[in-house]
């Protein structure tokens, strides 16, 4: 049997809401890189899922970690994420934090302390 190694999150330290009706909030796809809860995210057009880098906009946030070349599950719509729970790339600014979080925003993630 495979041993499972947990992050330092959990699913209820990240989301605070999620629309309930047929997990409707939440999307799949394949992890083309590590990936831990919390981690934001890009997805890429034959919808392999990627951490990005501290100069993209991320359209998710993971919600279950992956190994590399596995199914992820990650919040893509319509929710509220706890800012405490994002695991934002090393090294990024304020700034560029704040357009992250735009980018969630615009995907219809609200981002909130």
């Amino acid at each position: 049997m495979a041993t499972i190694e947990m992050t330092d999150k959990r699913l209820s330290e990240v989301v605070r809401y999620e629309e309930p009706v047929s997990l409707y909030s939440r999307d799949y796809g394949k992890a083309a890189t590590e990936i831990k809860v919390g981690d934001l995210l890009k997805i890429a057009a034959n919808g392999d899922v990627s951490v990005i880098a501290a100069a993209d906009t991320p359209s998710a946030v993971a919600i279950y970690q992956a190994e590399s070349d596995n199914a992820v599950t990650y919040i893509a719509r319509h929710a509220i994420v706890n800012s405490a729970g994002i695991n934002y790339p090393d090294g990024s600014t304020a700034d560029q934090k704040k357009a992250m979080i735009a980018g969630l925003k615009a995907a219809g993630i609200l981002v909130r302390d």
